[in-house]
C-alpha cells in the first residue's frame, strides 16, 4: 500500500497537469472554463476520480 503523503502528491500532481493541457492544449474556447477542483486516486494507484467545475455563461 502506498504511503499516504505519495498519494497525495500524486493527486495534486494531476490537478496541475490536467489543468495546463486544458488550458494550453487544447484549442477550444468553451473548454476555458473548464477547472479541475479535485483528483482523488485510489489506495492502489490504478484509478483516478476527476471532479470538475464548469462555468457556464450566455450571450
Amino acid at each position: 500500500m502506498p504511503l499516504p503523503k505519495r498519494k497525495e502528491q500524486l493527486e495534486k500532481s494531476l490537478i496541475r497537469e490536467i489543468n495546463n493541457i486544458i488550458y494550453r492544449e487544447i484549442n477550444d474556447p468553451r473548454i476555458k472554463f473548464v477547472t479541475i477542483t479535485r483528483v482523488k486516486v485510489s489506495s492502489d494507484l490504478k484509478y483516478a476520480d476527476i471532479f470538475v467545475t464548469i462555468f457556464r455563461y450566455r450571450l
